[in-house]
């Protein structure tokens, strides 16, 4: 894919997946004292596992946190509680202006530091008759930094694509 195919390419990405960076939306809190409720407002319209957020605390947090988002469709993800590690609940742990990275866990109703939230494998390849199952992205080969990874587990490299067939994917 020539330059001018790739920054098409991205801009429809960008268009496609904001206010993300990188899957993680940024959300400011929006509580008004230091406390251990934490709020704030996402672009989502529900809650669902594996969502990553980058939280900035406005005040300094205490006490047991939980962290109730006011979604775009109406309503409310309810108070989930907010883990430090994988057992213990963060309470002091951060100070106003700190940005915590945070992943939702649906099988524990909770939301954990990005760095505690478990351990994965390697994404598995979809079939034509298996879907795949979510995961890390498997790295790539020496060689391949210009190719992209396919639902089937591998990296191939980016062919020749029109803006046409760019849109095709996106629309």
């Amino acid at each position: 894919m020539n330059k001018a195919g790739l920054a098409y390419f991205y801009k429809r990405i960008k268009q496609k997946f904001a206010p993300r960076e990188n899957g993680v939306e940024f959300i400011a809190g929006t509580q008004a004292t230091a406390t251990g409720a934490f709020t704030g407002v996402t672009a989502e319209d529900k809650l669902y596992d594996g969502k990553t957020i980058a939280y900035y605390l406005p005040f300094a947090s205490s006490g047991n946190a939980t962290l109730e988002l006011s979604l775009s469709g109406g309503g409310t993800t309810g108070p989930k509680p907010v883990f430090y590690t994988a057992s213990s609940r963060l309470t002091t742990h951060y100070g106003a202006g700190s940005v915590i990275l945070l992943t939702y866990l649906a099988d524990k109703d909770g939301w954990y530091r990005a760095d505690h939230a478990g351990t994965y494998s390697n994404m598995t390849a979809a079939t034509e008759d298996t879907a795949g199952k979510a995961g890390l992205v498997p790295a790539p080969g020496a060689g391949k930094q210009g190719s992209f990874l396919r639902g089937d587990g591998t990296w191939q490299e980016i062919s020749e694509m029109t803006e046409t067939e760019i849109d095709a994917i996106f629309n």
